[in-house]
Parts: structure tokens; sequence; C-alpha cells
């Protein structure tokens, strides 16, 4: 049995690029959260799609100006922001 790879059975996955977005950026996502940057601001929010497991380390995530949060994914949540002594909820 040979484990060469046949190009025609590789399938494409089609990106999208959006101009004029230098102050967003994905850092991470994965364990159902997404790590964003938008500008200064670091938001960590839920992405249920991000099944696999988180790349950067927990000390990365835990830098989120703020974490939405939401009891179920049905129902509306609510913005925590850092504070000095952790989250606060504004």
């Amino acid at each position: 049995m040979s484990n060469s790879v046949n190009s025609s059975s590789i399938c494409s996955i089609p990106v999208t690029l959006c101009q004029g977005w230098s102050d967003y950026e994905l850092l991470d996502s994965g364990d159902g959260m997404k790590l964003e940057r938008y500008g200064q601001a670091l938001l960590a929010r839920p992405e249920p799609e991000a099944f696999w497991g988180r790349n950067l380390p927990d000390s990365e995530w835990e830098q989120a100006t703020a974490e939405y949060s939401s009891p179920t994914q049905d129902e509306n949540g609510t913005w925590n922001y850092a504070a000095a002594d952790g989250y606060s909820n504004r």
C-alpha cells in the first residue's frame, strides 16, 4: 500500500480576505472559544464551531481585556471586562 497522495483527491478550502481590516486579528481558537484583537482590545468570546484544542497557552488567553459569557448558546450573555482583580461585569 502506498502513502502517496493523489493531488486530484485534495479539496481546496475557500479563504476570504478582507481589505481594510488591519486592526483585526484572529489570534487563536478552540475549545468553543476564539481570541481576537480589535485594535488595542483583546476579546475572548464563544465560537461553537471551534471544537479543536487551543494553540496558545492559557496565559495568553488570560490577557483578554473582555470576555463574553452566556448561560447557553441561545441566551443573551454579558461582556465581562478585565479589572485589576479579575473580571468585572459592566
